[in-house]
C-alpha cells in the first residue's frame, strides 16, 4: 500500500484536522487529459474506537489518520487517478504498476486461492465475559441505561492468511460495506451493514441501526424472527435510544432533521437489525471532523449515556477495541464523505486473526442470549476466512 501523504494526530482535534485536510487538498495541482469527470480525490481513514488504548497489536494504527493513496480507482465513472509529484511520474512505470495491480485483482477470480487451514480456534475470556455481563445488568439503572460489551475470538492458521482469498470472498457479499485496511503489514477487515453517515450535496444521510435477531433457514421461522424483532420491547428500546441520540446530535448541525418514526428490517447475511433512516440538510460552515467526533460512538456500539458507557468499556472490557466498531471511510475533495462503522470485523497479523463481536446490554438482558448473539455476529468473519464455528474452545 503506497500513501503519498497522510494527516493524523495522537489526539482528536477537529479544527486542526480540518486545516490539515484543506491544506493537503489545496497543495495538489490537478493535471487532466481534457475529460470532464465527477471523480474527486479522496482520503481514506478514520479513528480508533477510543483514545487511551495501549495494547501492542494496535500500535501500527494512529488514533486518527487519513491517507492519500498513490493510485485511486473509480470503477463507477471509469477513472484512474495517480497522485504524485509531476517530476516523479514516469508513465511507463505507472502503466506497468497499474497493469500488475489490475491483473492481481482479476486473478482472484481466475486462480485458485490458498484456502487457510486452521490450527487453533479459541473464544477468549468466556467465563469472565459472562460474569461481566451479569454484573453490568445489575449495575444499569435510569441514569446508566445501556452499554455495548464486545468479546473476541482468536483463530490461528497453519500458514499466513492469503489476502487474495479474503478479497475474493468479500466480493461475494454485496449487501454490506467492505473495508480492507492494510498498514505496516497488519490488516484490518470489516464487512459491516452499518453506515455512520454519508454527506452528499450538503445533506447528511444516516440510519439508526440497533436491535437484532438471527436469520433462519425456513421462511416460516425467518418471518417469525422479523416479527419478533419489530415488536420486542428490548430491541425497540435499544433502537429508540440510538434514533433519539442521532437526532439530538444532528440538531447542532441542522435545523431540519427528518427521520422515520417506525423502523423497518435491515437484512444482512446472518442477522436482522431494526433500521430507521435519517437525513438532515447541513447548516453552512459545518466541520466534517466535528460531526465525526460528535456521532461516534452511537449508542448502538457504545452505550447511553455516551461518556459513561465509554468510561465503563475502557475500564471493564477484556482487551482494546482498536479499529473494531470505529468509523472508517472516505473524505472527498468537495467535502462530501462517507463513513461506515466497522462492526463484523477482524484484525489479522501473519497467521492469526482476532475476531470481534459486541452486544447491547440493557436492564432486561439475558446473559446466555447475549452470548449467543455474539456467536451469530462472528459468522461473517468466519465465512470470510472459510472456516466454520464448530468445536470452539475457550481461553479464560
Amino acid at each position: 500500500i503506497k500513501y503519498i501523504a497522510s494527516i493524523g494526530k495522537a489526539r482528536f482535534d477537529d479544527e486542526v484536522l480540518k486545516r490539515e485536510q484543506r491544506a493537503l487538498f489545496e497543495s495538489i495541482q490537478h493535471v487532466d487529459f481534457g475529460r470532464e469527470t465527477k471523480t474527486n480525490l479522496s482520503l481514506f481513514g478514520g479513528m480508533k474506537f477510543a483514545a487511551g488504548e495501549t495494547t501492542d497489536e494496535w500500535n501500527d494504527f494512529s488514533l486518527v489518520a487519513f491517507h492519500l493513496s498513490k493510485y485511486q480507482f473509480d470503477f463507477i465513472n471509469k477513472v484512474f487517478i495517480v497522485t504524485d509529484l509531476i517530476e516523479n511520474i514516469d508513465f511507463d512505470t505507472v502503466i506497468e504498476e497499474v497493469i500488475e495491480i489490475l491483473n492481481n485483482v482479476q486473478s482472484i477470480d481466475n486462480v485458485a486461492p490458498i484456502i487457510p487451514e486452521i490450527s487453533k480456534s479459541k473464544d477468549l475470556f468466556v467465563k469472565g465475559w459472562k460474569q461481566l455481563v451479569e454484573k453490568t445488568i445489575a449495575k444499569l439503572n435510569d441514569d446508566f441505561v445501556k452499554v455495548v460489551l464486545s468479546r473476541q475470538r482468536l483463530l490461528i492458521f497453519k500458514d499466513n492468511i492469503d489476502a487474495n482469498y479474503l478479497i475474493g470472498n468479500a466480493d461475494k457479499d454485496t449487501t454490506n460495506f467492505t473495508i480492507y485496511f492494510e498498514n505496516y503489514g497488519t490488516v484490518f477487515v470489516s464487512k459491516t451493514p452499518e453506515r455512520l453517515f454519508k454527506i452528499e450535496d450538503n445533506t447528511l444521510f444516516t440510519s439508526a441501526i440497533a436491535g437484532s435477531a438471527p436469520r433462519a433457514s425456513s421462511n416460516e421461522e425467518d418471518k417469525a424472527n422479523q416479527d419478533y424483532l419489530l415488536s420486542d420491547d428490548k430491541n425497540r428500546f435499544e433502537h429508540d435510544l440510538v434514533t433519539q441520540d442521532i437526532v439530538m446530535n444532528l440538531k447542532q448541525y441542522s435545523s431540519d432533521v427528518r427521520f422515520s418514526e417506525q423502523p423497518h428490517i435491515l437484512k444482512s447475511n446472518f442477522i436482522y437489525h431494526l433500521e430507521s433512516k435519517i437525513e438532515a440538510p447541513l447548516d453552512e460552515g459545518y466541520n466534517l471532523f466535528s460531526i465525526l467526533d460528535r456521532f461516534h460512538p452511537t449508542p448502538a456500539i457504545g452505550g447511553f449515556p455516551k461518556d459513561q458507557a465509554l468510561k465503563y468499556i475502557r475500564k471493564k472490557e477484556f482487551g482494546a477495541r482498536g479499529l473494531y466498531a470505529s468509523p472508517l471511510g472516505l473524505i472527498h475533495e468537495d467535502d462530501e464523505a462517507e463513513f461506515a462503522v466497522a462492526i463484523r470485523s477482524m484484525f489479522i497479523k501473519d497467521r492469526s486473526a482476532t475476531l470481534y463481536a459486541g452486544v447491547g446490554i440493557v436492564k432486561d438482558s439475558d446473559v446466555e442470549a447475549e452470548f449467543e448473539e455474539t456467536n451469530v455476529k462472528f459468522k461473517p468473519m468466519m465465512e470470510l476466512l472459510g472456516v466454520n464455528d464448530e468445536s470452539q474452545s475457550t481461553l479464560d
